[in-house]
């Protein structure tokens, strides 16, 4: 009931206004019969004798005294206009009346219970359940001090900061990627199936087998690499310029949303009484400026009242100075008693006029002094607030700095160090396994190549000495044409499979190579590392491939010379031919050699 009597404006209240009223009806008539009294004597005093004139002038005593009377007595009872809305116009008042409603019924300030709220979730310890929900639910009691507008929970940001000081960070980290663990390890059991298989392909030694599981492994440890390329860019945010992780944005809201919900309360309560400081100013310098129009006003009546009661005095003088005349000045007299009844109204009109700006002015007065008192409750209500803002603020500052913000960041890096030595383990696996086939298939396809032109010279010499092994050798070139065809469509099939591995390892490259800098590891990049490997096992198959190769060329050198020897024994026994024919002489053809 006090906070809606303090909120709104009582309008005054007039208890004598009837029997003011009343009073002023009584004086106003007995104002106007004594005028029309006197006129009317003027008048007829053509008809009048002698004897009337004594009462005539008997009467001019008793309208002073009732002129004294009316203007002593006169009172404006009744209201003049004055509403709570025209006051706070006049005023050019800027908190409105719903404001002022808000502010007077919020309840009081409870600083020291908030400020100790504050310190106990400032503390280092964590506090019990119980515990932290009362004191969670106490604070909600700021909820009501904020503005109707505001868009943060100011009690809900403080808590949100004591809860997050106590969140356990490796577990909020982990869970980014704990979506990926039953991929991984699927994925890591069957890398360790196709490793089994291949090994049982290679005790086999069934070599189509070997090289089907070659590839079931290298496919297996390419899904399994580009996961964990997957893992380490979830951590760290390269997916789309993201943060370093999803909790680092949980750190930074909950830090942003703290400070703007803070802000905003203090910039209420500043703006608040920035507005009501101004209305008292503007209240006070109102009331000085009516006061001051008032007291011109006062002023200027008595000086009109002065004028009036002088001008009515030398009426009433001269009305005495005429009476003896008045037998010879009827009209006179008739004209003056006119003018008195004027003069007379307009004393009454400026009598009811100053009353009634009295009135006003003590109504103005009063509703003015009724919201003064609001606007003092009001900054007695702010004043009260100030103190837990100040601890407020101090509350974010220090929680906003024990933010573990460097705790996460280090638990990032572990975590990566794991990921990145899980990737380096596959990554250098899928290379290896990759790099063994490729080379098996380069030693494949160079063999296929030589046996390839060894049939293609055979061919040729069997065109040359009409070798009925011909159509043998053209296809057995074209079955090893096939093969070698087959042998390049793996080998790019390889490559290809080294080129997507490579641009998964291109990904997270700067990650990784940070990691090794921050560990004081030595990176080697496993293509350098098989590199080496492959190195050697091609210099031992060019060394044990020269071999068949200088065998292989002496055969085609030897092969190459008989069958210029027996071209030239051929065109010989030609010749020798042609002169037997023609009987020159009998030649003696030459023996052919044998053909190894």
């Amino acid at each position: 009931m006090k906070a809606k009597t303090i909120a709104s404006i009582v309008p005054p209240n007039y208890p004598r206004r009837q029997e003011q009223e009343l009073e002023n009806r009584k004086l106003t008539t007995t104002l106007s019969e004594l005028v029309e009294n006197a006129i009317t004597v003027a008048e007829n005093y053509l008809s009048y004798t002698e004897g009337r004139l004594p009462s005539l002038e008997a009467q001019s005593a008793p309208l002073s005294t009732a002129l004294d009377n009316y203007l002593n007595s006169y009172r404006h009872e009744q209201p003049c206009d004055w509403s709570e809305e025209k006051l706070l116009n006049r005023c050019k008042q800027q908190v409105t009346k719903e404001t002022i409603s808000e502010l007077s019924q919020r309840p009081a300030m409870d600083v020291e219970g908030i400020t100790n709220i504050l310190k106990a979730l400032s503390g280092k310890d964590e506090l019990p359940r119980g515990r932290y929900l009362l004191l969670r639910d106490n604070l909600e009691v700021l909820k009501e001090h904020q503005g109707r507008n505001a868009i943060l929970s100011l009690p809900k940001t403080l808590t949100t900061l004591y809860d997050i000081q106590h969140t356990d960070i490796a577990a909020s980290v982990r869970a980014e990627t704990a979506e990926t663990d039953p991929i991984k390890n699927k994925l890591i059991a069957q890398v360790n199936e196709a490793l089994v298989a291949f090994n049982t392909a290679n005790a086999t030694g069934d070599v189509v087998e070997v090289e089907r599981t070659h590839r079931h492994l290298i496919a297996a440890r390419y899904e399994y690499l580009v996961l964990c390329a997957k893992r380490i860019r979830l951590l760290n945010g390269t997916t789309n310029n993201e943060e370093l992780c999803a909790f680092s944005n949980e750190l930074k809201q909950a830090q942003d949303d703290a400070e703007d919900a803070l802000r905003q309360f203090k910039e209420e309560q500043e703006a608040l009484k920035e507005a009501l400081n101004a209305d008292l100013e503007q209240c006070n310098k109102t009331r000085r400026e009516e006061e001051a129009r008032s007291s011109a006003y006062a002023m200027e009546y008595a000086s009109k009242q002065k004028q009036m009661s002088t001008d009515l005095d030398t009426i009433v003088r001269l009305q005495r100075d005429v009476i003896d005349e008045l037998r010879r000045k009827a009209l006179e007299l008739r004209d003056l008693m006119h003018k008195q009844k004027e003069l007379t109204q307009a004393a009454t009109a400026a009598k009811r006029a100053e009353e009634q700006r009295i009135t006003s002015l003590q109504e103005f007065l009063n509703m003015h002094e009724q919201h003064c008192q609001r606007l003092r409750h009001c900054m007695a209500y702010l004043h009260g607030c100030k103190p837990v803002v100040e601890e407020t603020e101090r509350y974010v500052a220090d929680m906003v700095k024990r933010l573990p913000i460097n705790r996460m960041e280090e638990v990032v890096k572990e975590i990566t160090n794991e990921e990145v030595g899980s990737f380096m383990d596959a990554y250098k696996n899928f290379v290896f396994s990759c790099g063994e086939l490729a080379i098996k298939k380069s030693h494949r396809l160079d063999t296929l190549e030589r046996q390839a032109r060894l049939t293609k010279h055979n061919q040729d010499s069997a065109m040359d000495s009409l070798d009925p092994n011909m159509e043998n050798y053209r296809v057995e070139l074209t079955e090893l044409t096939e093969q070698m065809k087959a042998v390049e469509g793996v080998l790019n099939a390889l490559n290809a499979t080294q080129d997507a591995g490579e641009q998964v390892f291109e990904n997270v490259e700067d990650v990784v190579r940070d990691t090794f800098k921050r560990t004081n590891e030595v990176f080697v990049h496993p293509l350098q590392e098989f590199g080496l490997q492959l190195v050697d096992e091609r210099t031992r198959f060019v060394k044990r491939s020269m071999k068949y190769v200088e065998s292989e060329e002496r055969e085609v050198a030897q092969k190459r010379g008989t069958l210029e020897q027996m071209k030239t024994m051929l065109l010989e026994n030609n010749e020798y031919l042609a002169k037997a024919i023609a009987g020159d002489h009998t030649p003696t053809l030459m023996a052919s050699p044998s053909i190894k």
